[in-house]
């Protein structure tokens, strides 16, 4: 299994050591259901709207109950992963009176991969609609970064739920810039807990098959060679799927990797 959600499900509830949760502020300025649209999904559908001089997404739910959960449980893991301080993770500014998610403005941002069809089931779409290619320079950013960003997610009991590509999103001119989103599937769990670890297997393996993706997106350019690189993230694959590892351990052992083959490029360098 890859993908696990159990957003606002009884076995959620009255987990011990919750983290402190972020007050969400009303914004009574902010009109419901209007904007341009920047996107639709089974949750709900974000709009571009003018706040405060300031451009701002808001997310309106689709009813009392989305496909993946209840809105109000959604809003505060999305709430608590924007606090974390992690570059990824997008930042939540409050809520609007009818209860619409209120969040940062991501300018020029697009979807890393295209929505799963019947035909690829569980993989993301790569196709002319999506050319995604990455040089090997953008392809490491992006994966330290996640795995930052889910490493500390986890380290607070937040599991995403929803890792894929098109939940994803990287800045049009920039690749390196990133950001997940989407916390509809998210939940919190008990990091004590016997289960804890399977939950983060879990979720190790749905980033493992993102980092596949990434390595079919690879490029020629940059200082760094593409094929040096396909093996990299290949062995953060198989890292990633080894049995009760754990996002921290996976963490420490791709920054001890990449420290490594950084002296080892040092010391050629000066030879």
């Amino acid at each position: 299994m890859k993908w696990v959600a159990f957003s606002d499900n009884p076995v959620t509830r009255n987990i011990p050591n919750l983290p402190t949760l972020p007050d969400l502020a009303v914004l009574d300025a902010i009109p419901d259901g209007q904007g341009d649209v920047l996107g639709e999904g089974g949750g709900g559908v974000t709009r571009k709207v003018r706040y405060d001089q300031n451009w701002v997404a808001v997310k309106t739910f689709h009813g009392a109950m989305t496909t993946d959960g209840l809105p109000q449980e959604e809003r505060r893991m999305a709430a608590l992963a924007g606090s974390l301080g992690s570059p990824c993770l997008i930042q939540v500014l409050g809520q609007t009176k009818g209860g619409a998610l209120v969040m940062e403005f991501l300018d020029g941002y697009q979807m890393f991969g295209g929505r799963p069809n019947f035909e690829t089931c569980w993989k993301d779409v790569y196709d002319d609609t999506i050319n995604r290619q990455v040089t090997s320079e953008e392809a490491e950013t992006i994966v330290t970064g996640l795995l930052d960003a889910l490493c500390q997610l986890h380290h607070v009991g937040i599991c995403h739920g929803d890792f894929y590509g098109h939940n994803i999103l990287i800045q049009e001119t920039n690749l390196a810039q990133v950001r997940l989103g989407d916390f509809g599937g998210a939940f919190f769990y008990d990091t004590e807990s016997p289960y804890a670890t399977l939950i983060q297997q879990c979720e190790l393996r749905s980033f493992a098959v993102f980092v596949e993706e990434v390595v079919d997106c690879l490029q020629q350019g940059g200082d760094k060679n593409p094929e040096t690189m396909k093996i990299s993230l290949r062995n953060l694959v198989s890292k990633s799927l080894e049995a009760d590892t754990t996002f921290q351990q996976t963490q420490s052992w791709w920054k001890m990797k990449k420290g490594n083959e950084k002296t080892g490029s040092e010391r050629q360098a000066t030879r």
